[in-house]
C-alpha cells in the first residue's frame, strides 16, 4: 500500500506517541498489504526485552489513537493492526539504527541500482555525515556506500556465536 510522506509520517507519529506514552520504545513501522487488506506493523522494544502483554498493551492504545484520529484517512474501513518486537533480525528505520549497529552483519533492498545491484549482505562498516550507509562486503575490505533515501528495506542478520549488544 503506497501512502504519500505526509501520511506515513502522521501515522509514525501516532504510533509513537502511543508507544512512548507507555514507556516502550518505538522502533519503526511499516505498511503492507497481506491477504487482500492493509497491515500496519509496529515494531517496540524495551530494555527487559517484549512479551505478549507488553504487545497487547501497545495494540490497545494504537489502536485507540488511530480511532480517535480517523476522519476516513489512509485506513478507512477494515485493516489488521500488528505490534511486535523487532527480533533478532531487527529491522532498521532511520539513519539513527544505522548508526546503533555499526560492525553489525545486515542485508538491505534499495529501491534503484547503487553499483548495479538492489540487493546487498555485509557488514555495517559506518554512516557519513550526508547519512550514507557504509557496507562492506563479506568477500574482502570492498565498501560500497549506499545513500540512506535509496534503502527500502534493512534489517540486521543473527550471527549465531555472536554476543548480543548490550543496550
Amino acid at each position: 500500500m503506497q501512502l504519500d510522506e505526509a501520511t506515513r509520517g502522521l501515522l509514525a507519529s501516532l504510533a509513537k506517541r502511543g508507544t512512548e506514552e507507555l514507556g516502550y520504545e518505538f522502533v519503526g513501522m511499516e505498511i503492507v498489504v497481506e491477504q487482500g487488506r492493509p497491515t500496519l506493523r509496529i515494531y517496540i522494544d524495551s530494555l527487559g526485552g517484549i512479551n505478549v502483554k507488553d504487545c497487547e498493551l501497545v495494540s490497545r492504545r494504537i489502536s485507540a489513537i488511530l480511532d480517535e484520529e480517523d476522519d476516513g484517512g489512509p485506513f478507512a474501513g477494515r485493516y489488521f493492526l500488528e505490534v511486535s518486537s523487532p527480533g533478532i533480525e531487527r529491522p532498521l528505520f532511520s539513519v539513527d539504527d544505522y548508526r546503533r549497529f555499526v560492525n553489525k552483519k545486515v542485508r538491505l533492498k534499495t529501491r534503484r541500482p547503487v553499483e548495479g545491484r538492489r540487493s546487498f549482505t555485509g557488514l555495517l562498516a559506518g554512516v557519513t555525515d550526508c547519512d550514507e550507509i557504509l557496507l562492506s562486503a563479506d568477500e574482502g575490505d570492498r565498501v560500497t556506500v549506499i545513500p540512506f533515501d535509496l534503502i527500502d528495506k534493512a534489517h540486521l542478520i543473527y550471527e549465531e556465536g555472536v554476543p548480543k549488544r548490550k543496550k
